[in-house]
């Protein structure tokens, strides 16, 4: 899970989902180590980070699951994990071990997805159990499905 808005909405679907089905939640997290260094694409205007401190990424990506399982995971077991590699195949051989894989979608459109490649494409040919993407914004309609929280329930 990434500290995004797309991550936590995500999260909060996965957690709905695992407290209806008695479910366990592996809440993760991919870094693309060729993202940060000097073999990365690099777009005009962009230049690739270097000395990438990857032990202060995965502690901040760790403390952002931590949150989230302290907003979100009351009655569900959780494991975080931060993983290493290129997101989508690193994902999809994760999702070998899934019963389905909840992923946020940011939905930016062909001109993003033609420089950073479509995690949510890939994912749709690649992942090996079922594939639920969750939209940039959730509607309320639907955070009352997936999370049981109404209005009503917040009070």
């Amino acid at each position: 899970m990434s500290p995004d808005s797309e991550g936590r909405e995500a999260a909060a679907v996965g957690f709905g989902l695992a407290r209806r089905a008695g479910a366990s939640v592996e809440l993760g997290s991919v870094v693309d180590p060729t993202s940060y260094s000097a073999g990365a694409y690099v777009v005009p205007g962009w230049t690739a980070a270097q000395n990438v401190d990857f032990t202060a990424m995965d502690r901040h990506v760790l403390g952002a699951a931590e949150r989230a399982i302290d907003d979100l995971g009351a009655g569900v077991t959780v494991q975080a994990e931060v993983r290493r590699g290129a997101v989508v195949p690193t994902l999809a051989e994760a999702s070998r071990a899934y019963d389905i894989l909840v992923c946020g979608s940011r939905g930016y459109g062909a001109v993003h997805r033609a420089f950073a490649g479509g995690v949510s494409r890939g994912l749709a040919h690649a992942a090996a159990c079922p594939l639920l993407l969750v939209p940039r914004r959730l509607e309320a309609d639907a955070d009352v499905l997936w999370t049981g929280r109404t209005a009503a329930s917040t009070r």
